[in-house]
């Protein structure tokens, strides 16, 4: 599923009909991300939030320091985005 979307953010740039298949796959990874820390939920496993919260921290943590050794600031990051100046 990831992978399809990674594709479609690739050909909607290419072709904007693109851009609709692009939007639904973005919100099926968010509801299933959401989905996996609901302790009611039947099939979800906190651990697979867990997992995933911990590689996107990872993942913030080396574009922190990418944009730090290239000469940028970072003024704040939260869940999937940073705020940089430079």
């Amino acid at each position: 599923m990831l992978n399809l979307c990674i594709e479609t953010k690739r050909l909607k740039k290419i072709n904007k009909d693109y851009a609709s298949i692009d939007s639904v796959l973005k919100w099926i990874l968010v509801t299933c991300f959401g989905y996996t820390g609901y302790r009611n939920a039947k099939f979800g496993q906190i651990q697979v939030h867990e997992r995933i919260t911990e590689t996107s921290r990872e993942l913030l943590t080396q574009i922190k320091e990418m944009a730090e050794n290239i000469g940028y600031g970072v003024l704040h990051g939260i869940v999937d985005c940073l705020l940089v100046i430079g």
